[in-house]
């Protein structure tokens, strides 16, 4: 650690980023930002090259939703990001939030810097932290020095004690920040201190306690159904103005539900005003905040010692919630060191930790929770004040659980061993990787593992995902797949499939027919609706409501552009044997490719039309969709959900263009 000249120690963090400046007589100094030292980590692109950051961001995103990142630092996984029309590096992103915070200590220092410290989180891997150093280099702090965020807070924590003490034992850091919970234990040694274990959970913070009042606003209004769609789903830009003053009026009650017994929440375009009390408030929250606990009382369990002082450190911005404190002390038997301005305490810890930090001795992770239930209440032991039981920590050499952070390290892994690290790492974490898996590798893995265990695997894919690898699978290993799933779960897959198939395994399988004895549905409108496209003929039923299916005969190497002239003719899908007109299959097609990856071969007629009936000469379906795509994605919400008109797929609208390229490659080429 350098003593001499302006220090720099940035926390780059999912909602906020924090920067403290270190003069050369040691005074620490938080950066502002719009005269507030927290500065928010969304990135929006307008056009062109130029990104916007900070709260600059947020006030362009209420006119272009679809060019606006509000978390870059969860999206470090992927290499680009679509914004608006244009694909940017992820490194970019990182970079440009980065920038303000070299800018402003510049400005400040008015000389070069001496040292420059950028914080992750104690779980990230090389790969993570590699994107991370070539984004402070792009941000103008080359050089600068990667350290875990638990690493800074004990340093900072370090600090408080009163000289000639000195720590010993363990160090509790507990991690509630805006978007995600992270809890590791450190141990003091001679050298300083050391990471033993790190667990964490990718759903819960202080955004999702804002969540918490926003649903409870909705429950309290629910009378106002127009009113609350026009908040969730706003078209317009009085309506994003309105959602984003909604969403800041409930951040302000959490952070008065702190100190006070109550708050008011004014509900834009609804117009009322509401009171929301902090027992209503803990009582919405217990449950996430009591799994928290849970994982926190799990790893003190297994790593520290029975007679090893332990102590416990809240950091975070949602950290003062005072729920949270109170379930800990009940839990642990231990009291928490809690600051006043937590959020700080990470940047502040990276300027006083040392420069050489021992590497982590162990990453343990608890186990994650049962599949099937969004918040699983807490253990009895967590009730009230209990003892703590006693811990057994497995010495380091002691650990057999493989553990893979990356792709390529799971990869690598036998199929068996592979499964043991996806099921026995946290829930989110687990779900995050298998993501960025080659699906032939996740069939690999889904194939090899025991029915015992299928169903939590099944559960950690996304549904559309694992509707089309079950879709692939025979009719025996497809049923016990979705048997080994929880009935919700077993749903929301079946929707993702076709048609016939999501029947034949979601009831009772049925027979196939001779495709001279399939009846085709009855058209909703009488079938002689006008004149067809070949001129003098009329669109005409065969006798019993069914079409002459003695004219359709298998053909091979089905053209999707020969299908669009076929017209009125009737063809079949060899797929899920439906019969259809030849109009229709080029749609038809797409929905089986929004499931799997294989063409769809199809028998029918093929007859070129005659030039008098030939279609007008149209604009490509593909840029056509893209089109749609867009303007639907312009009239959504960046963080409200939509349905991919391809695989039935729930994601974000600021999502939607993404999804469709990278999971059916419907709107480019590539």
């Amino acid at each position: 650690m350098s003593t001499s000249g302006y220090r720099l120690g940035i926390d780059f963090g999912t909602s906020t980023t924090v920067a403290i400046l270190a003069s050369p007589d040691g005074r620490l100094r938080p950066l502002l930002f719009d005269a507030t030292p927290l500065m928010p980590s969304a990135v929006f692109c307008g056009g062109g090259d130029d990104l916007s950051v900070g709260a600059d961001a947020l006030r362009a995103a209420m006119s272009g939703p679809a060019g606006f990142e509000p978390n870059p630092k969860q999206r470090v996984d992927e290499g680009t990001v679509l914004l608006g029309e244009r694909e940017h590096r992820v490194v970019e992103l990182i970079a440009a939030v980065l920038r303000p915070c070299a800018r402003e200590a510049f400005a400040v220092a008015k000389t070069p810097l001496t040292e420059v410290v950028v914080t992750h989180p104690a779980a990230w891997g090389p790969a993570r932290c590699a994107v991370l150093r070539e984004a402070a280099s792009r941000a103008g702090l080359a050089g600068a020095r990667m350290m875990p965020e638990p690493v800074a807070a004990a340093a900072y924590f370090a600090s408080l004690v009163q000289p000639p003490s000195r720590p010993s034992g363990c160090l509790l850091v507990y991690d509630l920040g805006a978007g995600t919970f992270d809890v590791s234990v450190l141990r003091w040694t001679a050298d300083g201190f050391r990471i033993v274990a790190v667990d964490g959970l990718d759903d819960v913070g202080g955004l999702y306690l804002d969540a918490v009042i926003v649903e409870h606003a909705a429950a309290q209004t629910a009378d106002a159904r127009d009113e609350w769609r026009r908040l969730r789903q706003p078209e317009t830009y009085p309506d994003r103005q309105a959602r984003q003053a909604l969403w800041q009026g409930a951040r302000a009650a959490k952070e008065l539900l702190s100190r006070n017994a109550q708050a008011e929440l004014y509900v834009p375009i609804v117009g009322r005003s509401l009171h929301v009390t902090r027992e209503e408030f803990e009582a919405a929250i217990r449950g996430p905040l009591s799994t928290t606990v849970a994982l926190t009382t799990e790893l003190r369990r297994r790593v520290v010692a029975a007679e090893e002082q332990a102590e416990l450190m809240l950091i975070g911005g949602a950290s003062r919630t005072p729920l949270a404190a109170t379930l800990l002390l009940r839990a642990l038997q231990i009291a928490p060191t809690v600051v006043d301005q937590p959020e700080l305490v990470v940047a502040e810890g990276a300027l006083l930790a040392p420069a050489d930090i021992p590497p982590p001795v162990a990453a343990v992770h608890t186990l994650p929770p049962p599949v099937g239930t969004a918040w699983p209440p807490p253990e009895p032991r967590f009730r009230g004040v209990a003892a703590v039981p006693p811990p057994t920590p497995p010495a380091p050499t002691q650990v057999d659980r493989p553990t893979a952070d990356e792709p390529s390290q799971l990869t690598a892994l036998p199929t068996e061993q592979a499964t043991t690290v996806l099921l026995t790492m946290p829930t989110a974490k687990a779900a995050r990787l298998i993501s960025r898996l080659p699906t032939a590798v996740v069939e690999r893995i889904v194939a090899a593992t025991d029915p015992a265990r299928l169903g939590r695997l099944l559960a950690l894919l996304r549904p559309f995902r694992a509707a089309g690898i079950i879709s692939r699978m025979d009719d025996g290993q497809a049923l016990v797949a979705l048997r080994s799933l929880p009935p919700e779960r077993t749903t929301e897959v079946l929707d993702r499939m076709p048609g016939p198939r999501a029947v034949q395994l979601g009831r009772k399988p049925v027979a196939r027919q001779p495709i001279a004895q399939q009846p085709v549905p009855r058209p909703r409108k009488p079938l002689a609706v006008g004149p067809s496209t070949a001129p003098g003929r009329a669109l005409t039923a065969a006798p019993g409501g069914s079409a002459p299916l003695a004219d359709v005969t298998a053909v091979s190497g089905y053209d999707r552009t020969e299908a669009r002239g076929s017209g009125d003719s009737w063809v079949r899908c060899e797929r899920c044997d439906i019969v259809m007109k030849g109009r229709s299959l080029s749609r038809h097609i797409d929905k089986h490719d929004a499931t799997s990856p294989r063409p769809a071969t199809l028998t029918g007629p093929i007859v070129p039309p005659s030039p008098s009936s030939a279609p007008a000469p149209t604009a490509p379906a593909m840029s056509l969709r893209r089109d749609e795509l867009r303007q639907r994605v312009r009239a959504g919400t960046p963080d409200e959900f939509t349905t991919c008109p391809a695989c039935r797929a729930k994601v974000k609208y600021k999502n939607l263009l993404r999804h469709v390229d990278r999971e059916h490659h419907a709107t480019t080429a590539r």
